[in-house]
């Protein structure tokens, strides 16, 4: 059994071309963020289960305030595990935001104003590996 939790602190300060004299943190780079894996391997079997999080980021920066484009916090939780069949046979499963939760929301200046909704759905790989 094998445990890792990994965190992110990141603070940064960047002026930009249309805004002089402001100070933003760097788009696409949170404050904070964390990352939890267990895993188990034997011989026969390997499973993964990974956790990640990320808080709110400045996802983009324009010349008027009020439309700085933010992107809300976001978590994924993933599966992964694969069974050794026979020697050079061994079948997997792979399943990406497992409980289905995972989505990128986005707003203009304030959470008042949502700009952005994408779903990352579950999704599924299923199948075997045969070594020739």
């Amino acid at each position: 059994m094998h445990f890792n939790i990994d965190y992110t602190y990141t603070d940064t300060e960047s002026e930009y071309s249309g805004r002089p004299g402001v100070k933003l943190p760097l788009q696409m780079r949170p404050e904070h963020q964390a990352q939890f894996n267990i895993r188990y391997a034997s011989d026969t079997i390997f499973a993964q289960l990974q956790c990640s999080y990320r808080v709110e980021q400045l996802g983009g920066v324009d010349v008027e305030e009020w439309r700085d484009r933010y992107d809300f916090d976001q978590y994924t939780v993933s599966f992964t595990g694969s069974y050794q069949a026979a020697k050079r046979i061994r079948a997997f499963v792979n399943v990406h935001n497992l409980f289905n939760l995972s989505e990128n929301r986005s707003y203009l200046g304030n959470e008042s104003r949502p700009v952005a909704y994408n779903w990352n759905p579950r999704r599924f790989n299923v199948g075997i590996r045969m070594e020739l």
